[in-house]
């Protein structure tokens, strides 16, 4: 009786740990900036994006944007595909100006749809209208 539970425990922990293995074997460690344009283009990436398969040299705030994204948004996000959140691509599309997005981030203002579905994007109150532009400045950079 002893042998057989011995050997039932030593299956269920060999299969966890392959589970566990091919779970971390298919985790994306790719940085969005070494994206070629080379894979197929799936929902979130930019069509426009995968034409032209380099990216331009970032200027001053786009580099502080980036570094703030990667700090602050990149937990939950990636700029070309959903992932926790959505992908933030040319997000300042979607928001109506650089002190609305802002206030969003901030946490002085949450959209109407927010409160409707208790779905909402982290607060981060410490960062002023120059980072949060720096941001927008990044994710709309090609």
């Amino acid at each position: 009786m002893m042998k057989s539970n011995t050997s039932v425990i030593y299956t269920v922990a060999l299969l966890g740990i392959v589970l566990l293995g091919y779970i971390l074997w298919n985790i994306d460690y790719e940085d969005e900036s070494s994206y070629s344009g080379t894979e197929c283009a799936g929902p979130g990436i930019p069509i426009d994006y995968i034409v032209s398969s380099h990216r331009q040299e970032l200027s001053l705030i786009e580099e502080e944007g980036k570094l703030l994204f990667k700090a602050n948004c990149a937990a939950c996000h990636k700029l070309y595909r959903p992932m926790t959140g959505p992908a933030l691509y040319q997000i300042s599309n979607v928001v109506e100006n650089d002190t609305v997005f802002n206030e969003y981030i901030t946490g002085k203002t949450r959209p109407y749809f927010e409160r409707k579905t208790d779905k909402f994007c982290l607060t981060f109150p410490d960062l002023s209208i120059a980072q949060t532009t720096a941001i927008l400045k990044y994710t709309d950079v090609d």
